[in-house]
């Protein structure tokens, strides 16, 4: 068995702003189960590109953990004050070929990396993840450092309203920050320890009805 250090390798942030489909009509669509039947709009596809980083090679104990997310409040991403009806949930099928399930959709959605209560109107909200290594990471490509290319989905219901929908622009606040941690090869904690055999096991005293302790066997 091997106990891995692992390091930081790289840091990526994403900001709303810098979204390639921030105006494109077919990014935004419905998919909260919680939103008025006459919401347009509750889930807004976003793609990212950044420089291709081929000077790092991921081992296959890579994993990547969100370090903290900024939200924008809701008058930034409906143009009112709309109430909310579902958790903010934000997926990505860029990041890992992992199996993932949840039952939205009958489990036929990207992977789910991250969910919030709901939006504050009055003011955005920075989530910091304190516990990186229990919370909000997963296994991550080998190839996505060389990818390029990182897509994520937001999506939030929305109270019921005639057109109401998240707006062009309305995620030009949001931001997420990656960390990608690798194994530390040359500082392992535990070296590989032959396969441990049970049957090699004896008890410390022979038991044979409370009598004849045999402290040597």
């Amino acid at each position: 068995m091997k106990l891995h250090k692992y390091k930081q390798v790289c840091r990526l942030t994403f900001f709303g702003y810098d979204d390639e489909l921030r105006n494109a009509n077919y990014s935004f669509s419905k998919k909260s189960p919680l939103s008025g039947v006459n919401v347009l709009y509750d889930t807004k596809l976003m793609r990212f590109r950044f420089n291709a980083i081929n000077g790092v090679d991921l081992s296959n104990f890579a994993k990547i953990t969100i370090e903290s997310v900024h939200l924008p409040n809701r008058t930034s991403l409906f143009g009112n004050n709309r109430l909310t009806t579902d958790l903010v949930k934000l997926r990505t099928s860029s990041i890992s070929s992992l199996y993932n399930y949840d039952t939205n959709n009958s489990g036929n959605n990207p992977t789910l990396i991250f969910t919030h209560p709901d939006i504050v109107n009055a003011n955005a909200q920075t989530i910091q993840n304190n516990s990186p290594e229990y919370f909000y990471n997963f296994p991550v490509n080998k190839q996505f450092l060389q990818s390029g290319q990182l897509e994520l989905e937001f999506s939030l219901g929305i109270e019921n309203g005639a057109g109401f929908r998240i707006i062009e622009g309305g995620l030009d606040t949001f931001a997420i920050t990656f960390i990608i941690y690798d194994i530390e090869e040359q500082e392992l904690l535990l070296q590989d320890t032959p396969n441990f055999n049970k049957n090699q096991l004896k008890p410390h005293a022979s038991i044979n009805n409370g009598k004849n302790y045999n402290l040597n066997n």
